[in-house]
């Protein structure tokens, strides 16, 4: 082996010797987080500062954080020379779910979210787990004041400002949709059955 080619691979390996400790990570930036807070995030991410920048594994670790309920998805970005950049879209609290005797907060996608708040209808039921159909009729009546919904195999009840509503399934719901307006300002009090085959308003 020549002198040269000995002389190349010592560079090599100095230079990737040396690059497990320069450059350091020193500045860490935290964006888009609400509920986590930068030190927890940071932790989600696998990053600390003094870690080896160029080594730090970007996609690895970015991934790694999606196993937290709070996190929809993280970028985590090299900056250079030293620098890593975290944005965060973390879920929020959207309904609140009753189960094993307790409430806790949902977010739209029915994610369970420890320590979130409580806030927006609450969704229970029995049977299979309807808690995805429950919360796409909470977006699908946005405005129509929901405050419940209670599902059971055969239907779902909505209780809402407006008055109540059982619906055997979202076909149905949206398929007699453009009634509900019609029917909003002389429901209050009342119940209304949505069938496969019509709209019922009973006392």
């Amino acid at each position: 082996m020549s002198l040269k080619i000995i002389l190349s691979l010592l560079l090599i390996s100095a230079i990737l010797g040396g690059s497990f400790f320069f450059p350091r990570v020193t500045n860490i930036k935290v964006s888009g987080n609400r509920h986590l807070s930068p030190l927890e995030v940071m932790e989600l991410a696998g990053v600390r500062k003094d870690n080896p920048w160029l080594w730090y594994g970007v996609t690895s670790h970015a991934q790694a954080a999606l196993s937290s309920p709070w996190v929809q998805s993280m970028k985590v970005a090299r900056v250079f020379p030293s620098s890593v950049e975290i944005t965060l879209t973390e879920r929020t609290p959207y309904a609140r779910l009753k189960r094993d005797g307790g409430i806790m907060a949902l977010a739209q996608d029915g994610t369970v979210l420890p320590g979130g708040a409580l806030v927006g209808p609450l969704i229970s039921g029995w049977g299979r787990d309807r808690r995805l159909e429950a919360l796409e009729v909470v977006a699908a009546l946005e405005g129509y004041g929901v405050t419940g919904i209670r599902y059971a195999s055969s239907g779902l009840r909505i209780s809402s400002t407006k008055g109540s509503l059982w619906v055997e399934s979202l076909n149905s719901l949206y398929r007699y949709a453009s009634l509900l307006a019609t029917l909003e300002s002389g429901t209050e009090g009342k119940m209304t059955y949505i069938y496969p085959w019509g709209v019922s308003v009973q006392q």
